[in-house]
C-alpha cells in the first residue's frame, strides 16, 4: 500500500510517502483529527501494481 506516514515508528525521517506491506503492519488505530494529506510524490513508485482504492484529497475539495 502506498501511504502518507506522517507518524509512528520509522526507520527514515517522517512524514514521507512509503509503501507498506500490509501483512507486516501491526498496531494500528484510528485517531482523531484533521486529515494529513502528503504532498505530490516526484518518484514513480514500485510497490502497488493493482490500484483498489485511490483517495485524491484535491478533488474531494473541489466538490
Amino acid at each position: 500500500m502506498l501511504t502518507w506516514q506522517f507518524a509512528g515508528g520509522s526507520s527514515g525521517k517522517l512524514p514521507q510517502w512509503r509503501c507498506l506491506w500490509l501483512a507486516q503492519v501491526s498496531a494500528i488505530s484510528l485517531r482523531k483529527g484533521r486529515w494529513h494529506e502528503g504532498g505530490s510524490h516526484r518518484t514513480e513508485q514500485t510497490c502497488v501494481s493493482a490500484i483498489d482504492l485511490d483517495i485524491n484529497i484535491h478533488v474531494r475539495k473541489r466538490r
